[in-house]
């Protein structure tokens, strides 16, 4: 009494159960996508966790441990360039995360440094020296045009094309007043 002649209840049946299957095999490709996806992300997470310390370790390590008495016979404000030179290698590939971890790392560290070697005032003028002359760079390479007047046309080519670090400016000279107090 269910089925009529044409059998079209039990035809329907079928159909809703293929039609459930069906869904059922997408809904599981999904989720092994999502997991995939998911992993992907931790994995890039890890990444990320070991190239921000691996980051702090080499500015640590190379940059920031430099001796004032050795610093005189360097290049003037060479870990300021070197430290520039690495926010344009992450401006260069665009990559927004990197030059937020290195600018991070940086000022962690150089908090570290200053208040560990409180009261050396060689240190301290080490320091306030290269961090001005961050900031001066950053300015000068930020493509604003009210610092760009004194550059060359081969310096305004090299200005940084993908990020604004005015905030990160800012934050400097709070730390360049901070180390000078």
């Amino acid at each position: 009494q269910y089925i009529n002649e044409d059998g079209e209840l039990a035809q329907a049946y079928e159909t809703q159960k293929t039609i459930n299957k069906q869904l059922e095999l997408e809904l599981q490709d999904e989720k092994a996508k999502y997991m995939a996806y998911e992993k992907e992300l931790k994995l890039d997470n890890e990444r990320l966790q070991e190239e921000n310390e691996k980051l702090q370790r080499i500015l640590s390590a190379n940059l920031l441990d430099i001796k004032p008495r050795t610093a005189v016979t360097l290049l003037p404000g060479l870990p300021a360039y070197i430290i520039f030179m690495c926010i344009r290698y992450t401006d260069y590939v665009n990559d927004e995360e990197k030059v937020k971890t290195l600018l991070s790392a940086f000022t962690n560290t150089l908090k570290k440094v200053i208040k560990k070697r409180v009261g050396d005032f060689e240190t301290t003028v080490l320091w306030l020296a290269n961090i001005l002359r961050l900031i001066h760079t950053m300015k000068q390479y930020s493509g604003d045009k009210t610092f760009q007047i004194k550059n060359t046309s081969k310096q305004n080519e090299q200005s940084l094309r993908n990020f604004d670090l005015s905030e990160y400016r800012q934050v400097y000279t709070d730390n360049a007043v901070w180390i000078y107090h």
